[in-house]
């Protein structure tokens, strides 16, 4: 049992002899970099063709603004000025009548309509009242 304990002793002191080191340790050197700040570009605006209602055109939500007062390729989506307030616009969504193919079940026509905002510090649309505001898609 004595051995025992004077080997253990012995094997702990030789594994921790290789675990020092006799080197001074190494300060970090201290360098200073500056970088250059990069200026930000300011977004550019297309502004409209004077005479031309500013929603005209395309919008990075999906609508086409059409010069004939049309709302993409479907006849049934319209946008008409608002003369009450500028900047606005009503888009209307019109539904026909329709029969099922029975002739049973008789759809009633129907409309919708969503006032839109111009802002043109932004050149942006938005639904009154709602923030997701839509970018001009410049082509």
């Amino acid at each position: 049992m004595r051995y025992a304990v004077i080997v253990l002793l012995l094997a702990l002191v030789l594994i921790t002899s290789g675990c020092t080191t006799t080197k001074a340790p190494v300060t970090p050197v201290e360098t200073t970099v500056t970088i250059a700040p990069t200026p930000t570009a300011a977004p550019t605006v297309t502004r409209p063709a004077t005479g031309v209602d500013p929603i005209i055109g395309s919008w990075d939500n999906g609508l086409v603004f059409n010069a004939d007062h049309t709302v993409g390729d479907s006849g049934n989506v319209t946008w008409k000025a608002n003369e009450m307030e500028q900047y606005s616009y009503f888009v209307t969504v019109e539904s026909p009548a329709s029969k099922d193919a029975q002739g049973f079940t008789r759809i009633d026509p129907s409309a919708q309509s969503h006032e839109w905002i111009y802002n043109p510090y932004s050149d942006t649309i938005h639904i009154r009242d709602q923030g997701n505001a839509s970018h001009r898609v410049l082509s």
